[in-house]
């Protein structure tokens, strides 16, 4: 077998070629995040109180001259609703080497492992606060020193009053299998409109948000001449809910569909992400970042959920 030498006193040491860069694979969007309301909270259960209004009556009218008589049902106190506060953790460490070798995409020093550890940290921490928020959890109050610590009640589990679960054997029969279809879609939204909601935003996964694009049916223009493409893909649709805009999530489970009123939803920030030093393990620093975060509904008749969708038969 012939072998190769490398003639070193002619060519001399050669160094490797290696691009400056680091690049995240993974998206790190989190659109419910980003679009619900922020404010600030004082406990780790949150308290607030909603009413409803008296049914209206067509015939409501006293008799001139005569006394009003009030009954025990005209006084009604308001409906007291809580959740609690969950507090995602993310540890992360960097060693004393590998803050000071010279890495792509993140260069050398004091501390510059641990710095882009605690950075792509907080991103994982948003994700994890995203799907709390999305999911089907029930709250648990936190109990400081010991085993149990605080969830949040998500959207799924607030969401009571308009819910239509594409598993039953009903509702295959009544919609033609549990895979997503208008009728189903517009169904949703009638029930969400008739609790006096107006859901503006649809949440979906790929799935889903794939199947909200069959609602227009193929498009019959041809493509013009100069090469320009006409996408089919839906962002906006006009249901008895309005104008709804189609937002996809890929953290939420392809099985759900969530159309939401944001203005009765919101964010409450106990603590807002901070990352912490907890110090020296060997030769290697050690730190957590950490959050402590609730979900306040306003309003849950006011959104809805579809539960149970498959991709398919």
């Amino acid at each position: 077998m012939a072998t190769a030498y490398v003639n070193q006193e002619r060519f001399g040491v050669e160094f490797e070629d290696r691009v400056n860069r680091l690049v995240n694979t993974d998206p790190d969007e989190t659109p419910l995040l980003s679009m619900i309301a922020k404010r600030e909270c004082y406990n780790n259960q949150v308290d607030w109180q909603q009413e409803t209004l008296d049914t209206p009556n067509a015939s409501n009218s006293g008799v001139d001259g005569a006394d009003v008589t009030n009954a025990a049902g005209n006084y009604t106190s308001p409906t007291g609703l809580l959740n609690y506060t969950q507090m995602p953790q993310r540890p992360f460490g960097a060693s004393f080497s590998s803050n000071r070798i010279k890495k792509p995409g993140i260069g050398d020093g004091a501390m510059s492992m641990f710095n882009h550890e605690k950075a792509r940290k907080l991103k994982v921490l948003k994700m994890d606060m995203e799907a709390a928020m999305l999911s089907n959890n029930d709250r648990q109050q936190p109990l400081p020193e010991s085993t149990q610590a605080g969830l949040i009640r998500g959207t799924q589990r607030w969401m009571t009053s308009n819910s239509i679960d594409a598993s039953t054997a009903a509702n295959k029969a009544k919609y033609g299998g549990a895979v997503l279809s208008r009728p189903m879609f517009e169904a949703l939204a009638k029930s969400c409109v008739d609790n006096g909601g107006t859901p503006e935003t649809v949440f979906a996964n790929s799935t889903n948000r794939l199947k909200i694009n069959d609602f227009a049916g193929d498009i019959s223009r041809d493509v013009d001449s100069l090469g320009r493409k006409i996408m089919r893909m839906i962002d906006q649709i006009m249901s008895i809910a309005g104008l709804q805009n189609i937002v996809f999530n890929r953290r939420l489970d392809q099985s759900v569909l969530l159309m939401m009123e944001m203005k009765y939803w919101e964010m409450g920030w106990l603590r807002e992400p901070q990352s912490y030093v907890k110090g020296l393990t060997g030769s290697r620093t050690d730190g957590w970042v950490e959050a402590e975060f609730t979900l306040i509904s306003y309003a849950e008749k006011t959104s809805g959920k579809l539960t149970g969708l498959t991709a398919g038969a």
